[in-house]
C-alpha cells in the first residue's frame, strides 16, 4: 500500500511539474479569453487544484504531490475495505453452504 501511495505522489509531483513547464511555455494572454484557454484552465484546476491557492510556482507540484498522496491514501483504503468485504461475503457464503 505505501508503495501505491508513493506513486499516487510521484503522479502528483509529475502533474504539477507539467503545467508549470506548460505556464513558463506559454504567455499568458489576459486580454483574450478563449474557450481553448476556459478548458485548459479547467483542466488544470481538476488534475492541480492546488494551482488555485495562487501564482507561486516554486511550491506547486510539491503541494500537488501532498495532494496526490492523499487521494491515494483515501482510494487504497477504500479499495482495501472493499476487497475486505469482498473476502468476508465469500467466508460467508461458503460456511453457509457447508451447514446442512
Amino acid at each position: 500500500m505505501k508503495r501505491r501511495i508513493v506513486l499516487w505522489a510521484t503522479m502528483g509531483l509529475f502533474v504539477g511539474g507539467v503545467w508549470i513547464a506548460y505556464a513558463f511555455a506559454t504567455a499568458p494572454d489576459y486580454e483574450q479569453r478563449s474557450a481553448a484557454n476556459r478548458v485548459l484552465q479547467v483542466l488544470a484546476y481538476a488534475t492541480c487544484p492546488i494551482a488555485v491557492a495562487g501564482p507561486s510556482f516554486y511550491w506547486v507540484p510539491l503541494a500537488n504531490a501532498a495532494t496526490y498522496a492523499l487521494l491515494g491514501l483515501v482510494l487504497e483504503l477504500f479499495r482495501k475495505m472493499q476487497n475486505f468485504t469482498a473476502t468476508q461475503s465469500h467466508v460467508g457464503e461458503k460456511n453457509s453452504k457447508e451447514e446442512p
